[in-house]
């Protein structure tokens, strides 16, 4: 739970350095929001990263963890913050929350999202996967693999217009490049007939991978041997 922490004490310090300065429109005791602002970015930078073991399979930090750690505070701060400064500056429109809290509450989903994947790494052992998520670690005999196949997500509907909401125009640019980006990731379907999805946009060494699941003889989906340059393009069937 160290990522979570990573974003909700900062996401908390720096919203009430916002209600800091709301309430104290004359610039009373500016040192209070500049300290509130110093904690939260000493909380973000400084609690201990868990180190995975050598080798493992990371994904970018960039892609995966500090553009949704950023897309995700700015949303939240902004719709939170929009309801401390009118809240602070009219007490009678704090039923306001009742417009502004559900998208900052799905705003903060996006922070979870990004703790997820700073959480996720995979090892490839002789004849498994270690697995570890923001929940569990779990280990992946190849032997209970059945298929490795291909997913594809779109994004979820409400996140183009709450980037424009929060950026304006700015936003408007941001919505237009993840509004509609599918993401790809992998689906082990395993031998009790469970399954468990991976992401791999952002997932650099994912033909790695896909090879060891080969070489272990899990059957893998042709389209990701395709995509991956594992293995043959499938022929096309004469009409």
């Amino acid at each position: 739970m160290m990522e979570i922490a990573r974003r909700l004490v900062p996401l908390v310090l720096l919203l009430a350095a916002i209600a800091h300065v709301a309430s104290a429109p004359d610039g009373t005791r500016p040192w209070l929001a500049w300290g509130l602002i110093a904690g939260a970015v000493a909380v973000y930078l400084l609690l201990p990263f868990e180190q995975p073991p050598e080798g493992a399979l990371r994904h970018s930090r960039l892609a995966a963890v500090l553009l949704p750690d950023l897309i995700g505070f700015t949303l939240s701060l902004t719709f939170y913050g929009i309801y401390i400064v009118l809240v602070a500056d009219n007490p009678n429109l704090w039923g306001v929350i009742l417009l502004l809290g559900p998208p900052g509450a799905i705003c903060l989903a996006i922070l979870l999202v990004a703790a997820w994947y700073a959480s996720f790494w995979m090892v490839i052992e002789a004849d498994r996967l270690s697995v570890a998520t923001l929940r569990t670690r779990q280990e992946l005999p190849f032997a209970a693999i059945r298929s490795v196949k291909p997913t594809r997500h779109l994004p979820p509907r409400w996140l183009a217009p709450l980037l424009v909401l929060a950026g304006g125009w700015r936003g408007f640019g941001v919505a237009l490049l993840h509004g509609h980006r599918a993401s790809h990731g992998l689906r082990f379907d395993l031998a009790d007939g469970s399954h468990f999805d991976a992401p791999v946009d952002a997932f650099p060494e994912v033909g790695r991978l896909l090879s060891a699941l080969k070489k272990a003889g899990v059957r893998v989906d042709v389209e990701l041997d395709v995509n991956m340059g594992l293995g043959r393009k499938p022929v096309r069937k004469a009409r």
